[in-house]
């Protein structure tokens, strides 16, 4: 910046700077009619038409790296997001509420065959009695939703759509997605004509009264390499629930909390290949329920303490045996480990113990890991079990 011998910006200098600044917009209500106002001086304000026409002039009006502030309750149909890297944000999900009256999507791209980069949604509540689905992510790349309450839409609250022209390296965190009706699915990955919904990163969501919190779709390669971390999938709807189910491949599903006291809710139900799922909580109360839902010879590495699976196709089951005071061998039942669908190819004991002189030795068959000792014990003796499995 040029600045006069007096100290003071010449006009045309500010004048750039002010250029230079992306564009924004606060949209709020006077009375009954939306306003939304240009915060750069000499901006275009819209003050006609009804909450949707005011925001959507907004959103196209907006240039790159802007801002779209939502103030209030509005009431609004739907609205389509541009071609262009700009963040629509509320005051908080308790201050800014939006009443969505569509009968379809609330909110996706104005052009569904292009990619829309740097997108974001965040601090706001959006509640219907008749749409069908909060944010449809079809083509959306690098974005972020955030703090959002989806709140009664009958299909999904959140779809991941990588048909067409993908949808990768998104971040959906901190939402609270609250389904209506029993066939509502909270977040949803879907792929097609050889694109997928990739690398994406799902985190401390919270999903309830959805038949399915999370769902991964099948097929070869469209749902895959994605982060499902520390989500609060419960109080599910509908008959026979589940709270993920994840048919994709090479993805991550690493502490969700999964609850339920509807009968029959599945946990976990999982297909595809190459998944790694570590340490989720199943809490099902409902009778008939089932934890775990998997195929038997499909590979995945599985380490789940909470239900007593551990399948670890990619590494190694590391436990502890204990061979009791008096006794002369413990058993470690595979059936725990594998659930009677995998064979140990690998086994290696450590003593955690001084074993006073005593010598070991471990035999293995199709139910059970078995470790001898020389004489009987005469204290608790600690072994560790390494061991590495595969189909059988």
């Amino acid at each position: 910046m040029k600045v006069t011998a007096g100290g003071k910006d010449t006009v045309g200098d500010m004048q750039r700077v002010v250029q230079s600044i992306p564009s924004s917009y606060t949209v709020w209500k006077d009375g009954t009619q939306a306003i939304a106002e240009s915060n750069i001086k000499g901006g275009t304000d819209y003050t006609t038409g009804t909450d949707t026409v005011v925001i959507q002039n907004a959103l196209d009006g907006v240039g790159d790296g802007g801002i779209v502030q939502l103030r209030g309750p509005l009431s609004l149909g739907q609205i389509t997001i541009p071609n262009k890297a700009i963040t629509l944000i509320g005051e908080g999900k308790e201050a800014t509420v939006i009443t969505y009256t569509g009968a379809g999507t609330f909110l996706l791209s104005s052009n569904q065959a292009q990619t829309r980069s740097s997108f974001g949604l965040k601090n706001l509540k959006v509640t219907t009695t008749t749409g069908l689905i909060g944010f449809d992510m079809k083509g959306f790349w690098y974005s972020q939703v955030d703090n959002v309450y989806f709140n009664g839409f009958s299909t999904e609250g959140i779809r991941l759509d990588g048909t067409t022209v993908g949808c990768y390296f998104n971040d959906v965190t901190n939402n609270i997605i609250y389904g209506r009706g029993n066939s509502a699915v909270g977040l949803r990955f879907m792929g097609g004509g050889g694109h997928a919904a990739n690398k994406n990163y799902v985190y401390k969501n919270r999903f309830e009264q959805c038949n399915i919190g999370i769902k991964g779709d099948t097929g070869a390669n469209i749902v895959q390499g994605n982060t499902l971390l520390d989500n609060d999938v419960e109080e599910l709807a509908g008959a026979t629930p589940i709270c993920i189910k994840y048919e994709g491949d090479n993805s991550i599903l690493m502490g969700n909390w999964l609850e339920s006291t509807v009968a029959a809710t599945t946990g976990i139900y999982l297909r595809g290949s190459g998944n790694s799922l570590f340490n989720n909580k199943y809490v099902l109360v409902g009778g008939g329920s089932t934890n775990l839902n998997r195929l038997s010879g499909a590979s995945h590495d599985l380490y789940e303490p909470n239900i007593g699976v551990y399948d670890c196709q990619y590494g190694f089951l590391t436990v502890n045996l204990t061979v009791l005071n008096g006794n002369t061998f413990a058993d470690y039942d595979i059936s725990a480990w594998t659930g009677g669908l995998w064979t140990p190819i690998y086994v290696n004991i450590t003593p955690m113990s001084d074993m006073a002189g005593k010598y070991f030795w471990v035999a293995t068959d199709a139910n059970k890991i078995r470790v001898n000792i020389s004489a009987a014990a005469g204290a608790d003796y600690v072994f560790t079990i390494m061991a590495k499995s595969n189909p059988s």
